[in-house]
């Protein structure tokens, strides 16, 4: 009996990583002047940023639905195996609870449902470790049961570079956004335990990176679980706070991708941030 295992499109692990680890994806997409774009089937990252660049109104976005779900757990449990799901927070999202309605239409015992309470990055920690647990032979049941322990302790830490899109969203007024821009003070958020908070305010990038690195030294990071990396359309902020991060580099397996359409849509481009298990 086999274990396969779903994700939706926030994960946002590249294709090449979801082949290699046989990871299913349940789609999220954005919408753009009333019409519906899912991730990596209507419109790539690239095109993505490109449109919300030239966009003066922030896309919404989509969540998956129970249907989606039930298509994807149909054939794995037609063919005698198990699904795992690895949803989206369920305090950002209604996803979880899609893939929850999914699951009870099932045998039980044949799909199990995590809520990761994290996203992007933060969700994919959980998603590579129940490919090394899957791939050591364990069962479904202590898989879910570690990932949902994980859940409580996996962490997230984002720096937002360009303040337009948080006031565009409606998160910033504009008094407050040239304030911000002119001192150059570059917020920071984090999810955890599901849900997003605002914590952290630095002078220039540079500052961002050592808020982040001082946290991360004083939560410390569990290294049975590596860490990762994660940016909206640039890839040249990751090192810079890798390097913040770990000064005298480090051996720790790290995931180093984009963030995709829906947290991108939130962020805008130029943000980047940094997920790890706390100890």
């Amino acid at each position: 009996m086999a274990i396969r295992i779903i994700t939706d499109s926030t994960a946002d692990l590249p294709l090449q990583t979801r082949e290699s680890w046989g990871i299913l994806t349940a789609p999220m997409g954005v919408v753009f002047d009333g019409k519906l774009y899912l991730q990596d089937i209507d419109m790539t990252i690239e095109d993505f940023y490109a449109r919300l660049a030239a966009s003066k109104v922030i896309p919404s976005t989509t969540q998956v639905n129970p249907e989606t779900f039930a298509e994807r757990f149909a054939p794995i449990v037609e063919a005698g195996d198990q699904a795992l799901a690895i949803c989206v927070s369920s305090g950002l999202s209604g996803t979880y609870q899609s893939a929850v309605i999914a699951r009870d239409s099932f045998p039980t015992g044949s799909v199990f449902v995590v809520d990761s309470r994290n996203v992007t990055i933060g969700a994919a920690l959980l998603v590579a470790r129940a490919v090394a647990m899957r791939e050591a032979g364990e069962p479904i049941e202590r898989i879910a049961q570690e990932l949902q322990d994980m859940s409580r302790r996996v962490v997230m830490y984002a720096i937002i570079n360009d303040l337009s899109y948080p006031h565009k969203g409606g998160r910033l007024p504009t008094v407050g956004l040239h304030v911000l821009g002119v001192l150059d003070i570059k917020p920071i958020v984090s999810i955890w335990n599901g849900v997003a908070n605002s914590v952290g305010l630095a002078r220039s990038m540079r500052g961002a990176y050592r808020w982040i690195a001082e946290r991360a030294a004083k939560e410390g990071i569990d290294e049975r679980y590596g860490v990762a990396f994660g940016h909206t359309n640039a890839p040249d902020l990751v090192p810079l706070l890798e390097g913040a991060v770990f000064p005298n580099g480090t051996d720790l397996q790290a995931l180093r991708h984009p963030v995709g359409m829906v947290l991108g849509a939130h962020t805008g481009p130029g943000s980047v941030a940094i997920a790890y298990i706390k100890k």
